[in-house]
């Protein structure tokens, strides 16, 4: 999915970002051009971690939040395969 995010530090912030199929609630992102021509590798984010600064935090956890539940609401059973229960 691609987001738009106006910050007061750094304008107009472009980002790509996906569910990694591979690591269950690990989110994968990268900056990209308003066209979403990469601008970055991916990288991924833990929302315990936090960005480099609150602005770019509160961006990132704003993609965390949305395609976390946009997973649990459309694909329930995959998205939650990565817990284990009894």
């Amino acid at each position: 999915m691609l987001f738009t995010h106006e910050t007061k530090e750094f304008g107009t912030i472009h980002t790509q970002a996906m569910i990694n199929s591979f690591i269950p609630f690990e989110v994968i992102m990268r900056e990209t051009t308003e066209g979403g021509d990469a601008l970055s590798d991916f990288e991924g984010y833990d929302p315990s971690m936090g960005a480099s600064c609150q602005e770019l935090t509160e961006v990132c956890d704003d993609i965390y939040d949305t395609l976390l539940l946009h997973a649990l609401k459309t694909y329930p059973d995959k998205a939650i395969r990565g817990i284990k229960t009894k």
